[in-house]
């Protein structure tokens, strides 16, 4: 069976965001950053290294929207279902009572199990059957490894994140970053120029300790907090705090400075 190439679809130009509408992560110093959240009908990429914690912003958003009674479906490249709500819940996000009722709905489909465009069809079909307001694309670079000629995948996003603002969907992507090394990369600056916002993530190294850090790096809608802030994890949520007399923290490389904002550096994520 065959599949239309995404790219030779064209959008509705008629399509015109809410810019008073604003969708929440349920993170209210995330929200503060964002000016209140995130557009709807907007596409945000969440770009960081392995196990910062870009999964489980994604979960934190889609959890505001089954609480408030939205359709939010889930589309995975890497983790099993079980696995993800066995990590949601250890962190206090419960999904489990929304996935049974079909708030939430989590479509998993490991990155070299179908091509590119067969996995379009099947996320853009999922959008329309559950007529979803929210959606987590977990994560672009399995789009990527199934793409038979990787030098599409810019294209295929664009498209892709089009249709997405076509049918009224606010969407959230994750995109994976070196643990360690440059920021931003070339090809991660291709990925994420079509969308409206993108949050940086990322490990830094002060005082001997290693911090989760957080930032928004553009949001084309709004005005945002331009702060890098720390991101805590635990078994109580998501949490965030000012990095205090530090500079280099988008490059990975902050340079000697005073104590960061706690005062224990041991009492780290």
């Amino acid at each position: 069976m065959t599949f239309p190439r995404i790219e030779a679809s064209s959008a509705d130009a008629r399509s015109v965001p809410d810019f008073k509408s604003r969708l929440s992560f349920g993170f209210p110093d995330f929200d503060q950053m964002l000016g209140g959240g995130v557009v709807r009908s907007s596409t945000t990429t969440l770009i960081g290294p392995s196990g910062v914690g870009k999964t489980l912003l994604g979960l934190k958003f889609l959890q505001a929207g089954v609480e408030r009674n939205e359709k939010c479906p889930y589309f995975g490249l890497y983790e099993s279902p079980e696995r993800l709500m066995a990590k949601a819940q250890s962190v206090g996000i419960n999904l489990r009572d929304a996935l049974k009722d079909g708030r939430l709905v989590i479509d998993w489909h490991p990155a070299v199990e179908l091509a590119i465009d067969e996995l379009a069809v099947e996320l853009l079909q999922m959008v329309e059957r559950t007529k979803a307001t929210r959606l987590v694309v977990d994560g672009i670079d399995g789009l990527r490894q199934s793409a038979s000629r990787v030098e599409r995948i810019g294209l295929f996003l664009n498209a892709l994140s089009h249709r997405l603002r076509d049918a009224g969907v606010t969407t959230i992507l994750t995109e994976e970053l070196p643990l360690y090394g440059e920021a931003l990369q070339p090809s991660t600056l291709r990925a994420s120029a079509m969308t409206e916002n993108i949050v940086l993530l990322r490990y830094v190294e002060a005082n001997s300790a290693l911090y989760r850090m957080l930032s928004v790096v553009k949001q084309r809608e709004g005005m945002h907090d331009s702060a890098i802030r720390r991101l805590t994890i635990d078994s109580r949520g998501l949490h965030s705090e000012g990095f205090i007399g530090l500079t280099g923290l988008l490059s990975g490389h902050p340079s000697v400075a005073p104590a960061l904002s706690v005062s224990d550096p041991g009492a780290r994520a």
